[in-house]
Protein backbone atom coordinates (compact mmCIF):
# COMPACT_ATOMS: atom_id res chain seq x y z
CA UNK A 1 0.00 0.00 0.00
CA UNK A 2 1.50 3.58 -1.27
CA UNK A 3 0.20 6.87 0.30
CA UNK A 4 1.32 9.71 -1.44
CA UNK A 5 0.96 13.38 0.54
CA UNK A 6 1.57 15.94 -1.29
CA UNK A 7 3.14 19.23 -0.18
CA UNK A 8 3.49 21.80 -2.37
CA UNK A 9 2.02 21.83 -5.88
CA UNK A 10 2.50 24.87 -7.93
CA UNK A 11 1.19 25.34 -11.10
CA UNK A 12 2.92 27.43 -13.93
CA UNK A 13 2.34 30.68 -15.26
CA UNK A 14 1.38 29.43 -18.53
CA UNK A 15 -1.27 27.13 -16.66
CA UNK A 16 -0.25 24.07 -18.78
CA UNK A 17 2.33 23.09 -16.07
CA UNK A 18 3.16 22.37 -12.56
CA UNK A 19 5.67 20.95 -10.21
CA UNK A 20 4.89 19.48 -7.09
CA UNK A 21 6.45 17.60 -4.29
CA UNK A 22 5.21 14.65 -2.24
CA UNK A 23 5.78 12.43 0.99
CA UNK A 24 5.86 8.78 0.23
CA UNK A 25 4.78 6.28 3.25
CA UNK A 26 4.56 2.53 1.42
CA UNK A 27 4.11 -0.60 3.55
CA UNK A 28 4.93 -3.80 1.66
CA UNK A 29 5.69 -7.28 2.07
CA UNK A 30 8.58 -9.52 1.31
CA UNK A 31 10.57 -11.95 1.89
CA UNK A 32 13.39 -11.73 4.93
CA UNK A 33 16.72 -13.51 4.39
CA UNK A 34 15.32 -16.76 5.70
CA UNK A 35 12.83 -16.35 2.57
CA UNK A 36 9.88 -15.81 4.88
CA UNK A 37 7.33 -13.06 4.05
CA UNK A 38 8.32 -9.95 6.73
CA UNK A 39 6.77 -6.57 7.08
CA UNK A 40 8.76 -3.37 5.57
CA UNK A 41 7.67 0.01 5.47
CA UNK A 42 9.76 2.72 3.70
CA UNK A 43 9.52 7.15 2.97
CA UNK A 44 10.57 9.34 1.72
CA UNK A 45 10.33 12.55 -0.95
CA UNK A 46 9.32 13.18 -4.85
CA UNK A 47 10.02 16.14 -6.66
CA UNK A 48 7.33 15.75 -9.99
CA UNK A 49 6.72 17.76 -13.32
CA UNK A 50 3.40 17.92 -15.08
CA UNK A 51 1.84 18.53 -18.65
CA UNK A 52 -1.64 19.81 -18.87
CA UNK A 53 -2.98 18.34 -22.28
CA UNK A 54 -6.33 18.98 -23.91
CA UNK A 55 -7.80 19.28 -19.82
CA UNK A 56 -6.06 16.32 -18.00
CA UNK A 57 -2.77 16.37 -16.04
CA UNK A 58 0.29 14.10 -17.03
CA UNK A 59 3.22 13.30 -15.51
CA UNK A 60 6.20 14.77 -17.14
CA UNK A 61 8.83 13.37 -14.61
CA UNK A 62 9.01 11.67 -11.98
CA UNK A 63 12.09 11.75 -9.54
CA UNK A 64 12.14 9.86 -6.22
CA UNK A 65 14.18 9.26 -3.30
CA UNK A 66 13.78 7.27 -0.73
CA UNK A 67 15.05 7.79 2.89
CA UNK A 68 13.70 5.26 4.81
CA UNK A 69 13.61 1.65 4.62
CA UNK A 70 13.16 -0.83 7.09
CA UNK A 71 11.76 -4.18 8.46
CA UNK A 72 8.18 -3.32 10.59
CA UNK A 73 9.91 -5.11 13.23
CA UNK A 74 13.11 -3.05 13.48
CA UNK A 75 11.88 0.39 12.99
CA UNK A 76 13.21 3.45 11.41
CA UNK A 77 15.24 4.35 14.71
CA UNK A 78 17.35 0.48 15.07
CA UNK A 79 17.58 -0.22 11.64
CA UNK A 80 17.26 2.91 8.96
CA UNK A 81 18.01 1.86 5.75
CA UNK A 82 18.44 -1.79 4.41
CA UNK A 83 21.44 -1.51 1.67
CA UNK A 84 20.50 -4.56 -0.34
CA UNK A 85 16.87 -3.22 -0.30
CA UNK A 86 16.47 -3.16 -4.17
CA UNK A 87 17.95 -6.65 -4.42
CA UNK A 88 14.94 -8.08 -1.91
CA UNK A 89 12.76 -6.87 -4.31
CA UNK A 90 13.13 -8.77 -7.29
Amino acid sequence: MHYFIPSVIEIGEDGVTAKASFYILDFQTLKNDDGEDEAYMFAGTFKDTFTKIDGSWYFQSINGKIDVVTPWTESWVNKPFIPDFVAKSN
